[in-house]
């Protein structure tokens, strides 16, 4: 599996297949690295959750994640008879950031997160980075201090680089 030789088609790869993440955010946003490809930002400017957060079921909160993360090429080891990965321990090079907990509100609302690897991304042949973006929405209002305990969200791929 090269996923680093056609990227752009792990783009297309939604985590949730009944609510897929298109459909439930209807509002432009902007994916920035940065140079060294070290960090990357998440911008929302100007969100009303109310009108362009689409969950099938009446929430009143919700929050967004930003995940970036190094994912290897699997090929197939004739000595081992199985497939494994190019580069070794590459699970461990994943970063997770949460926004807060929002409330469901017409008031446009700017959002931004950011992600940063402790070293810059790994550019070597049989890795991409990718970068996902999820949105988790609850029943509970938004100063809740616990995690969504129902875990109604989606979540899609949304940029790579090699």
């Amino acid at each position: 599996i090269e996923s680093s030789k056609t990227v752009r088609l792990l783009t297309s790869v939604n985590f949730n297949r009944l609510h897929p993440f298109d459909h439930v955010l209807s509002h432009p946003f902007e994916i920035q690295f940065s140079e060294d490809k070290k960090t990357v930002t998440f911008n929302l400017s100007g969100f009303k959750s109310y009108s362009r957060l689409n969950w099938p079921n009446r929430y009143q909160s919700y929050r967004i994640a930003l995940v970036i993360a190094q994912l290897p090429d699997w090929v197939w080891n004739e000595e081992d008879g199985s497939y494994g990965p190019v580069t070794m321990d590459m699970e461990q090079l994943t970063v997770t950031t949460l926004s807060e907990w929002h409330p469901c509100s017409d008031d446009p609302e700017d959002i931004s997160l950011t992600a940063s690897f402790a070293q810059p991304a790994l550019q070597q042949p049989g890795t991409a980075v990718i970068v996902a973006i999820g949105i988790e929405v609850s029943s509970n209002p938004a100063n809740q201090t616990l995690s969504n305990p129902s875990g109604f969200g989606t979540m899609k791929i949304v940029e790579c680089f090699v």
